[in-house]
């Protein structure tokens, strides 16, 4: 998904889309083409524009292990 063919229609509109593309944009520049993951509230739709990897509770997965491999 492009956000460019995701053109605004309204004032309300134009303001979110200047903002995500802003967003977009710092993401794919501090990427370099790595190999993406994503979690959380906005994971899911960020994931969308670009090659990644979306786990909803990737955080907690982190935090699961670390607890086992400490014997917490």
């Amino acid at each position: 998904m492009q956000i460019e063919n995701i053109l605004p229609l309204n004032t309300q509109e134009a303001i979110s889309y200047g903002g995500i593309g802003m967003v977009l944009s710092f993401i794919e520049k501090t990427a370099k083409n790595k190999k993406l993951y994503f979690t959380g509230g906005d994971g899911k739709y960020l994931s969308k524009f670009f090659d990644s990897i979306y786990i909803k509770d990737l955080v907690f997965r982190g935090m699961k292990q670390t607890i086992k491999e400490n014997n917490l």
